[in-house]
């Protein structure tokens, strides 16, 4: 519920001798922390990622930078379906559970995050790396291969690490 304050107190002529202020209540003053939280995330986010691509065209040919495009896409993609919606029932389910089912929760779900981005991952170069050439560089039982690995798993288990914590963030 939102209230205003001010309002109702007029003077002789009907007018408001000032205006209504606005007083919003401890949950809606936690949910602008928290969306403030995240917009901050998102824009340092935005901001490294556009320092990288920079120094990213500076320093290798177009032809690499496309291709590194191209990795890196796959590997956010990678680690979003690798996250297997998990971020959402967190969500959702972690304030009906007591605190130890809460830890088991968000254990199991950081590992099968974890693991199957992984796996993903390194599907994808077992498959991908053999089709073309911009795929060529995360061919199987390569560095480059076992860092895409990587870095699906990261960002799978990373998605939802950070939305567990807009729970741990928000106790109701």
């Amino acid at each position: 519920k939102v209230h205003l304050r001010g309002a109702g107190k007029h003077d002789d002529n009907g007018q408001t001798d000032c205006p209504p202020t606005l007083r919003v209540p401890e949950r809606g003053r936690q949910l602008a922390n928290l969306a403030s939280a995240v917009m901050g995330n998102n824009l340092v986010t935005a901001a490294l990622g556009i320092v990288f691509w920079m120094l990213a065209a500076r320093g290798l040919v177009p032809s690499e930078v496309g291709q590194l495009g191209a990795i890196t896409s796959a590997m956010l993609l990678l680690g979003s379906l690798g996250a297997m919606g998990l971020g959402p029932l967190m969500i959702s389910e972690l304030p009906l559970l007591k605190p130890s089912h809460q830890r088991a929760l968000f254990s199991v779900s950081i590992m099968a995050a974890g693991v199957v981005g992984m796996a993903l991952g390194l599907v994808f170069g077992v498959v991908a790396g053999p089709l073309g050439r911009t795929w060529e560089p995360i061919s199987a039982f390569t560095p480059a291969w076992l860092w895409l690995g990587v870095g699906s798993a990261l960002t799978a288990l990373f998605q939802v690490i950070d939305q567990a914590m807009l729970v741990v963030g928000n106790p109701q």
